[in-house]
């Protein structure tokens, strides 16, 4: 993973769509507005990207469902911003009431484990034969490729395994591992 670039791209062949045109005695004069974004996400990591875009004036709608739970701690800052559709999209109703927002959808960040979405039936050519001009945003903690790639992950795993945590430490003055935004020590063993 260390020769991968921090982010990558893949083009793939699509519709062009017109950049969203303000209307009528708008004032949103936010870079975004008029983006409109699926979140399909949970935790930290993807709904930190998908909140920026609302900052930015981006209208989101959250993806979430009553049965599956959400990290409370981080529902207030991350979901600011943010409306929310409760859909359950293994269910029949739920999967076309998801398909019916891909279609008028901008953007989807998509931040659940890696082949959660497949299982669901949908890939990044699927989702393309719904909106031709969709950009599908795909957050992975260990990448592509590589022995960890099939793994959900962490912040807090992952700065252990690539070192992060030691460097936070040494940065601290310590010989000690330390969690990134956290400042809990961690053992030495968590980077073995």
């Amino acid at each position: 993973m260390g020769q991968e670039p921090l982010w990558t791209s893949r083009a793939v062949a699509g519709g062009g769509k017109a950049w969203p045109q303000l209307t009528g005695e708008s004032t949103d004069y936010k870079p975004l507005a008029g983006v409109k974004v699926i979140d399909f996400s949970r935790v930290i990591a993807a709904p930190a990207v998908s909140k920026i875009l609302a900052v930015l004036g981006a209208d989101v709608i959250r993806i979430s469902h009553s049965e599956n739970p959400d990290y409370a701690a981080t529902m207030v800052d991350l979901q600011t911003g943010k409306r929310d559709a409760n859909l359950n999209v293994k269910s029949p109703e739920g999967k076309q009431a998801f398909i019916k927002l891909v279609k008028d959808a901008d953007v989807l960040v998509d931040g659940f484990r890696p082949g959660a979405f497949e299982r669901l039936g949908f890939t990044s050519e699927s989702l393309r034969k719904i909106n031709l001009s969709l950009i599908y945003v795909r957050e992975n903690c260990y990448g592509f490729k590589g022995p960890l790639s099939y793994r959900s992950g962490w912040q807090q795993v992952s700065d252990c395994l690539v070192g992060m945590s030691y460097l936070q430490g040494k940065f601290l003055g310590l010989d000690e591992a330390v969690l990134p935004l956290f400042r809990r020590l961690l053992p030495n063993s968590c980077l073995r």
